[in-house]
């Protein structure tokens, strides 16, 4: 049943993350979402569970812009703690993708995944899928930044030696010619 809701939970989050239209959404972030709430990838769905609301409340995370999600997340610091609070919390994290950003929503979901209480026990297989994606993020985002790394360096060498080149162009002008450089190709045509 467990592995059920959590490939349930692959699913919806993927079809909210790539098809992020929402109709409608929770009046404030924290709050319960409203009877009827849906992803538009997702027609007719209501959620029914936490873990439904969560999945629902991603999709509704990805509409927002970053001065709403900056907002939502200091709303959120002023509720009370709870397991559900703080997915939500990892999430807008993973959402604003700052600097440090995903690696505190790591930090977030590793506390939850090491719970004990009752209260974080049935959302642990959501935040271990978020943490692994989040983890899969940060891999990404080291190396396009590793390339990144690479192809400024290679543009700095591809200008130095281009400097270097026009140097050696502008020596080459200065250089007086020498008298016996240009009298043999001249006397080549008329020596055979």
């Amino acid at each position: 049943m467990k592995l059920k809701i959590v490939f349930c939970g692959v699913l919806l989050l993927s079809a909210c993350h790539t098809l992020p239209s929402f109709t409608s959404g929770p009046s404030a972030p924290g709050e319960k979402p409203a009877s009827g709430l849906h992803c538009s990838a997702l027609p007719g769905y209501v959620a029914s569970t936490d873990t439904d609301e969560l999945v629902l409340y991603q999709c509704a995370v990805q509409q927002m812009s970053a001065q709403d999600l900056s907002k939502a997340l200091s709303d959120l610091a002023q509720q009370p703690k709870s397991a559900k609070i703080t997915l939500q919390k990892a999430i807008l994290l993973a959402t604003l993708r700052g600097n440090g950003d995903l690696a505190r929503a790591q930090t977030l979901l590793d506390l939850l995944m090491k719970a004990t209480d009752s209260d974080a026990g049935h959302l642990k297989p959501l935040a271990y899928l978020l943490n692994a994606n989040y983890a899969e993020w940060r891999r990404m985002d080291d190396n396009a930044e590793k390339f990144n790394q690479q192809m400024r360096d290679s543009q700095k060498r591809v200008e130095q030696l281009t400097e270097k080149l026009e140097a050696l162009k502008n020596i080459e002008r200065t250089l007086p010619t020498r008298p016996g450089a240009t009298a043999p190709a001249a006397s080549a045509p008329n020596g055979q």
